[in-house]
């Protein structure tokens, strides 16, 4: 309510409210605002309730004496605040009574108390009551501005505006109309404007930075509601951050004045930055009018910055535009800290193989924190140090040693047989393993007819944590150990369970690709299964189709088979070829007649001699048809 008084009775109320019988002296409780000789004060008093004073304010009188001033009390169970002009002058947070309760409220009065001789002297305008207490900002911001009636939570509005009569209407649309008994109509009304014109107001972000090694940059939106108006121009100045944050740049993606296509001035000063905007085209309705695109510099410490909004000019309008300013605040991340609690444990170890596999998603910070090995990558290594790092193997992070944290070894799996109806077990070979921290694998399997049962991991990495996803006949798989694994062996066994509708004699399975630490990514090993009715006896038949298969075994030592399939007679010429292009080895080159065939390659060149270990390329060309495939030897 907004007041006016010479302050010169000893004792007068504001408003009361009067729970109970209603008669004026048996009242069973009441709750009430009044001036007196302790200055203004809320409090209750009646039978119910005892006595208690709510929130107090001595007024210094002499500054206010036949002055408008605007007084405001909120309530919210036992947190009181106390308002003049909508800044807040008493707080009283430990109220152990009753809470604030107004029900079946008998009798309401603004000006006057249920006892005789306490009736206010003075001007009185503006007057509302609400269902919740407003924020400290709400308060501020409604200082000298009409309310529009609408507002969330307005109970009632009284804006005595009717100038005559014994009727005061309510604003608020809840028709809580009232009665005028002994006061008269004054032409003298508070200093508020017309409702607001728009409102605007700073978003309050959030920086996250490395401390003294990243920093950070980021968009602070500036929101606009324009209350039903159209908006032809903007003139604003900010001021408070420029000794800490950098100016970039106004982002108008995906807002107001970009929608429009806006121009937009500005003029950036030491401490103020100014911006115009500007068009053709009026903007309408709320949302984010543009962005004010800032750089965090990484020396900054955890700190809140305000960003104010000092002036502001809406197509010429200055008075009856509401102003929230904003801020950022400042947060040093930690590497590591996936989770963002300011702490690294072994759930952000997990939670980084969960990302690696879909089960988690990241944000970009999140993403920023998980590379703890500055890779430029999340991989299953960084899980390792981190897993590493909690255990206290390694002292700090980030961690990117790169000798102790290289690591050797392949990934492969052998063709075979199978059945149909039956389960397929298809083992992962490691070969050549060392200081072997983490890994990743991306397996594809045909889910139409076969069906995943389980990997059962071996006890060679017994102390890895692993984690999988299959969505789509793709088994996703990550796992890390804080200690290395760096024996050969088996690594893993796949089952597979294969469909009694199975209608083809073979299937591939395939590692899309792997990653052993952060080496390079490995693709496409594959291995073919053939149906176990199809043996020898079956050379008789004609396949359909010229197909090379993969080698099996594969990886080899020393001696594997090529398979290929002709379905007409042909002229047949397989070659192998080292990784370099350069031949090996001519191990076919006849005419044969179709059928399924095959041929087995001891790992020697032309000349009878061993070959090295490593990588190996067979092609063969048959009539019209060429193909290429991949195989590994080791010794």
């Amino acid at each position: 309510m907004w007041v006016k008084s010479s302050w010169s009775d000893s004792r007068f109320t504001l408003i009361t409210f009067n729970n109970g019988s209603g008669s004026s002296n048996t009242h069973t409780q009441r709750y009430e605002l009044q001036y007196g000789s302790s200055g203004l004060k809320f409090f209750t008093e009646g039978s119910d309730l005892g006595s208690h004073v709510y929130v107090t304010y001595q007024l210094n009188t002499s500054a206010i004496e036949n002055e408008w001033v605007l007084i405001t009390v909120t309530a919210d169970y036992q947190n009181y605040k106390l308002y003049i002009n909508g800044d807040s002058v008493s707080v009283n947070a430990n109220v152990s009574t009753t809470d604030f309760i107004l029900s079946n409220s008998h009798d309401g009065r603004i000006g006057a108390d249920v006892y005789s001789g306490d009736d206010y002297t003075g001007l009185m305008d503006e007057v509302s009551i609400w269902n919740r207490a407003l924020t400290s900002e709400e308060v501020s911001g409604l200082y000298n501005y009409e309310l529009s009636g609408n507002e969330s939570g307005l109970i009632s509005y009284w804006q005595f505006n009717d100038g005559i009569g014994t009727s005061l209407t309510d604003g608020s649309g809840n028709n809580y109309h009232a009665t005028i008994n002994n006061a008269t109509w004054d032409a003298d009304g508070a200093p508020v404007v017309e409702p607001y014109f728009a409102s605007l107001d700073i978003e309050e972000e959030e920086a996250l930075i490395f401390h003294n090694i990243i920093g950070d940059t980021i968009l602070v939106s500036v929101n606009i509601d324009l209350m039903d108006n159209e908006l032809y121009s903007a003139e604003l100045r900010f001021n408070g951050f420029q000794n800490q944050l950098e100016f970039l740049d106004v982002d108008t993606n995906n807002t107001l004045s970009g929608g429009v296509g806006w121009d937009i001035v500005i003029n950036e000063q030491t401490d103020l930055l100014i911006t115009v905007g500007y068009g053709a085209t009026a903007i309408t309705g709320d949302g984010t009018l543009f962005n004010l695109k800032l750089f965090i510099p990484d020396s900054l410490n955890e700190d809140t910055i305000p960003i104010y909004i000092t002036e502001v000019a809406l197509d010429e309008n200055t008075d009856s535009v509401a102003v929230d300013s904003g801020s950022v605040n400042i947060k040093h991340l930690l590497y590591g800290d996936v989770t963002m609690n300011d702490d690294v444990s072994s759930l952000d170890a997990a939670m980084v193989l969960q990302y690696l596999v879909g089960l988690e998603t990241f944000n970009p910070y999140q993403t920023q924190v998980a590379d703890v090995t500055l890779d430029e990558t999340i991989s299953a290594l960084d899980a390792s140090v981190i897993a590493q790092y909690v255990a206290e193997l390694i002292t700090e992070l980030p961690y990117s040693d790169g000798s102790a944290l290289a690591g050797t070894g392949d990934f492969g799996i052998d063709d075979g047989e199978f059945s149909v109806g039956a389960v397929i077990e298809i083992p992962i070979q490691l070969i050549g393993g060392g200081n072997l921290l983490s890994f990743e694998m991306d397996i594809q399997f045909d889910p139409s007819f076969l069906t995943f049962e389980s990997i059962e991991w071996s006890d060679i990495i017994n102390h890895f944590t692993v984690e999988q996803n299959i969505e789509n006949g793709i088994i996703n798989i990550a796992g890390a150990g804080s200690t290395p694994d760096g024996q050969g062996g088996i690594f893993g066994n796949l089952k597979l369970i294969v469909s009694n509708e199975f209608p083809e004699e073979s299937f591939e399975i395939s590692i899309n690709e792997y990653r052993i630490n952060e080496n390079d990514i490995v693709e496409n090993i594959v291995a073919t299964f053939i149906k176990t009715t199809v043996g020898i006896e079956d050379e008789s038949k004609i396949p359909e189709v010229f197909s090379l298969h993969q080698n099996y075994p594969n990886p080899f030592n020393p001696v594997t088979t090529l398979r290929y399939d002709l379905p007409e007679d042909s002229q047949v010429n397989i070659m192998i070829y080292d990784i370099m292009g350069r031949t090996v080895r001519h191990l076919v080159n006849d005419v044969q007649n179709a059928g399924f065939k095959s041929v087995t390659w001891d790992a020697t060149n032309d000349l009878g001699q061993p070959v090295s270990a490593g990588m190996y390329f067979y092609k063969i060309q048959a009539s019209h048809f060429s193909t290429t495939k991949k195989m590994v030897l080791l010794k």
